[in-house]
C-alpha cells in the first residue's frame, strides 16, 4: 500500500505544474461525455430523481475544487469518484 501511495504522491507533484491541462481534461471529458450520457440514461430509464441529483451534484463536486484552485491532489480522486459514480447510474439504468 505504501508503494502505490507514494507512486501516486510522484505522479501528482508532476502533474501539478500541468494543472490546467489536468483541469481541462477533466472538464472536457466530464461535460462532454461523462454527463450527457448520464443524462440520457436517467432519461431513458424513467428521470429517476435520486440518479438526477446525484448527476448534478457530481458535475459540481467537479467543478467547484478546480475554481477553488484545490491542489490536483484532492481533484483528482474527486474526479474519478464521481466518473465512477456516473458510470454506475449508466451502468444502473442500462443493464
Amino acid at each position: 500500500m505504501k508503494n502505490v501511495i507514494s507512486w501516486y504522491n510522484d505522479k501528482v507533484i508532476d502533474l501539478q505544474v500541468n494543472r490546467l491541462g489536468v483541469l481541462a481534461f477533466m472538464f472536457l471529458f466530464h461535460a462532454n461525455l461523462t454527463a450527457p450520457l448520464t443524462l440520457w440514461s436517467i432519461h431513458s430509464a424513467g428521470n429517476n430523481p435520486l440518479q438526477f441529483f446525484i448527476c448534478v451534484l457530481g458535475a459540481f463536486a467537479i467543478i467547484i475544487p478546480n475554481i477553488a484552485v484545490a491542489p490536483v491532489k484532492v481533484t483528482i480522486p474527486i474526479f474519478l469518484i464521481t466518473s465512477l459514480s456516473h458510470w454506475m447510474i449508466i451502468l444502473v439504468n442500462f443493464v
